[in-house]
């Protein structure tokens, strides 16, 4: 663009200065470019190919979504914007000299964007990809409202303060939930964030349609789309005899809007009642399957950490080949503790493997207890004499214990006394069936 612009001003003999800032353009450019290729090796910086999505139709999707989805389209966001595309349509039907270098510069700015592999930039500020071209639309718009005087001012006016209305309601929608303003990438347009409620949602366009595909079907934005080719058109054809031809286009767009929108994806064909229904009962069934379900906690994972490297170990005689063993002592007293997990209502046993290392005086014993971090109460204890362990093999002590409420950051403990060597291999947590 610099080179252009150079290249015209000389044409025209205008002053050095008129290329001024062409070379400044220039200049800033280069420098980029060359710091990149110092510091990076690349001249994308430490950005390379593969942060590249290169799949048309996933960039079609992208790049439509920039302009013209509920949240992230640009022209949604500030649709004072909107009639630059009657503007782009004019400007290319009268061969504007600014033309080709606004398409060159909005292109550079836009369509990189729409092929970063996080669509849409991922966790920031919704529409922010856009952000950066959205502004150059005021180049068609002007050119075109310059020209247009006589005709449109009429409707510059009222036009302005609806689209100020339509911020003022946004930002009272957004004020109380700044959050709003952030995505949430679901298909479901019920789901999904939004600029607007959901009440009105299906009438809008929504590019965040996974498959990259069906966001070619999904009705509104086909209309939305169409809708903007007619603006691109009606550009064209200002200074047309056909122009007044596209009254009836318009209309026709309009009736077709009436009749099809609004329309859900397939994905929203059931109502928010019925899918937190579904998922309300989808949740107690996987409860219900927890409270009857054994469940295993194999010592060498649990806790405590600072002592893993020396205390799990393997052993051929453990269910998984490793065990946990109670030297060298830790801090605590205990060899294993955990796995912190919420327990609901109801009878449980716990079983303990044990198997005795070395040699023990007799008449000590091993500490196997349930203990509830949430409130810090020891739900069950028992106590394990050192004659009941074998060296040979391990032994399974149980522990059985109850719960009227619900259990928070339950954890299973296992301690032992500094002179007795011991091995735990796991702890099995077996709901008791009424």
């Amino acid at each position: 663009l610099a080179v252009a612009g150079a290249w015209r001003a000389w044409r025209d003999r205008r002053s050095l200065a008129a290329l001024l800032p062409g070379l400044l353009f220039f200049a800033g450019s280069g420098s980029l470019v060359w710091w990149h290729l110092r510091t990076f090796g690349g001249v994308l910086g430490w950005r390379r190919m593969e942060h590249l999505e290169l799949d048309p139709l996933r960039a079609l999707e992208i790049l439509l979504g920039l302009h013209f989805d509920q949240a992230q389209g640009l022209f949604l966001q500030q649709p004072l914007l909107l009639p630059g595309l009657v503007g782009l349509g004019y400007m290319l039907r009268r061969r504007h000299p600014l033309t080709v270098p606004w398409l060159l510069l909005y292109g550079s700015l836009i369509v990189p964007n729409s092929l970063e592999v996080n669509s849409y930039g991922g966790g920031g500020p919704s529409g922010r990809f856009a952000w950066a071209a959205m502004w150059l639309w005021i180049v068609p718009l002007g050119v075109w409202l310059r020209d247009a005087r006589a005709v449109v001012e009429p409707y510059v006016r009222p036009v302005v303060l609806l689209a100020l209305a339509y911020q003022a309601v946004l930002a009272v929608r957004w004020g109380p939930t700044p959050t709003a303003l952030f995505p949430y990438y679901s298909e479901l347009v019920w789901e999904r964030n939004s600029l607007l409620p959901v009440a009105v949602r299906y009438s809008f366009p929504s590019f965040y349609f996974w498959d990259f595909e069906r966001y070619l079907s999904y009705l509104p934005n086909v209309v939305w789309v169409t809708g903007a080719v007619l603006l691109l058109v009606t550009g064209c054809l200002w200074t047309a005899p056909l122009r007044r031809q596209l009254g009836r286009a318009w209309v026709g767009l309009l009736v077709v809007a009436a009749l099809v929108l609004p329309a859900e994806p397939t994905a929203d064909s059931e109502s928010l009642a019925d899918r937190q229904r579904s998922a309300e009962l989808l949740q107690s069934m996987h409860r219900s399957l927890r409270s009857i379900a054994p469940q295993r906690f194999e010592a060498e994972h649990m806790m405590p950490q600072d002592l893993r490297d020396e205390t799990a170990v393997e052993d051929e005689l453990a269910s998984a080949g490793g065990a946990r063993v109670s030297q060298p002592p830790h801090g605590s007293g205990f060899v294993v503790y955990g796995p912190w997990i919420d327990l609901d209502p109801g009878r449980y046993r716990a079983e303990v493997a044990l198997r005795l290392e070395g040699r023990a005086d007799p008449g000590t014993t091993a500490l196997f207890s349930v203990f509830e971090a949430g409130t810090r109460t020891l739900v069950a204890r028992t106590s394990i004499p050192v004659e009941r362990l074998r060296r040979d093999r391990y032994a399974t002590f149980t522990l059985p214990f109850h719960s009227a409420d619900a259990l928070d950051d339950v954890a299973f403990r296992v301690r032992t006394p500094a002179n007795l060597e011991l091995r735990v291999d796991y702890v099995d947590l077996r709901p008791a069936l009424p």
